[in-house]
């Protein structure tokens, strides 16, 4: 019911012309397929607890293929990914903007391991394929966090 509520409050929004933050709305969005998954259980509702939760990563700059070529392709490049070159550049960001992007980066964690969990409970091998190039992600993201974590403990540090 409150997602209903919070639904119509952003068609107003939106209606009125102004602008939602992407944050907010893909917040929004990954609240809307958690709470999809958990009420229900039927293959309508894990659809669309998946469309909900891809729909916030795409607003959260984070893309999840839709194919088994795409998530192939997609599972290479997450395997070349190097967290650790994030490191140097997260110590040069101001701290707002490092704390903006932790935010972020914990919604694309929490969006990832939703994909993760719903596509590891399918049980084809497709779903398989899914779930783990969730998990890839998830932890490449996840390293990217704690880098920024890092960067925000060090120059802390550096400070005292």
């Amino acid at each position: 019911m409150k997602l209903s509520e919070a639904e119509a409050l952003r068609s107003s929004i939106k209606k009125e012309g102004n602008a939602i933050d992407r944050f907010e709305e893909a917040i929004f969005f990954s609240l809307k397929g958690e709470v999809k998954r958990q009420v229900c259980s039927n293959v309508g509702c894990v659809k669309l607890a998946k469309e909900m939760s891809r729909q916030a990563l795409r607003l959260l700059e984070k893309r999840f293929p839709r194919t088994r070529a795409g998530a192939f392709v997609k599972s290479l490049w997450e395997g070349l990914k190097r967290a650790p070159q994030a490191t140097g550049r997260a110590s040069f960001l101001p701290q707002e903007a490092r704390r903006k992007k932790q935010a972020w980066l914990v919604q694309r964690s929490r969006c990832l391991s939703l994909l993760e969990d719903l596509y590891s409970q399918e049980g084809t091998s497709g779903g398989q394929r899914f779930s783990r190039l969730a998990a890839l992600m998830k932890a490449n993201t996840d390293s990217k966090m704690h880098s920024y974590q890092a960067a925000d403990s060090h120059i802390g540090q550096a400070l005292n």
